[in-house]
């Protein structure tokens, strides 16, 4: 059940998983790396709210997003070369995990943030966010296949954008960036994108309904 995925990362994320995967120690199999998602949403949720006194604790998030982002990447690769068998177990674990993921830094944010006139805001951020999984998975169940990028931009690549995103908050200041416009330019700009994968998945399955009928 291996997902489709052309980040722009995924190429390097490849020749990473063949360099290490032969050198972790025994302990470190596909349960291990899993489970470590939660060690590491646990530590980014925690690091946001303690970043509220001392924006340097966000040092503390991007390792911890870096961390979540190797044992990603490792888990199934590493069930795959022991021949572990782990498939169905770690598709449902590893895409659990990645939502508490998700979660964890929202609500994090939400914490570091600490600005009740931006409740609103957040709800509809989280709504949106939430709306990707919910796609992702509904065009998973229609078409049978699992497309977690968008025009090279995965999870991976997020995750990026989101460490640059911290240290930027740590170099200029949250006061500076975090403004009420910035989160309606952002809600406005994940409304336009939802809009387009709608319309380019809907148009998708009714292609291959209608390649169907034709059998």
């Amino acid at each position: 059940m291996k997902p489709l995925n052309n980040g722009f990362l995924y190429k390097y994320e490849s020749k990473l998983k063949k360099y290490i995967v032969p050198r972790l120690p025994g302990f470190m199999d596909t349960e291990f790396l899993t489970y470590m998602s939660l060690v590491s949403s646990f530590g980014i949720f925690l690091s946001y709210y303690l970043a509220r006194d001392n924006l340097y604790f966000l040092f503390l998030v991007c390792f911890f997003i870096f961390s979540q982002w190797l044992t990603d990447i490792l888990d199934g690769a590493v069930g795959r070369y022991r021949k572990q068998g782990l498939v169905k177990w770690g598709y449902f674990m590893d895409h659990l995990f990645d939502y508490i993921f998700f979660s964890a830094c929202f609500f994090g944010f939400y914490f570091f943030i600490d600005d009740k006139k931006l409740v609103l805001h957040f709800l509809v951020l989280f709504f949106q966010s939430s709306l990707f999984f919910i796609i992702t998975f509904l065009n998973f169940g229609a078409a049978g296949k699992l497309r977690i990028s968008l025009s090279k931009i995965s999870i991976s690549e997020l995750r990026l954008i989101f460490i640059v995103f911290n240290l930027f908050l740590i170099i200029f200041g949250k006061e500076t960036i975090l403004s009420e416009s910035f989160f309606t330019y952002l809600i406005l700009f994940l409304s336009f994108v939802l809009l387009a994968v709608i319309i380019r998945c809907q148009k998708k399955l009714k292609k291959l309904d209608l390649k169907n009928k034709n059998f």
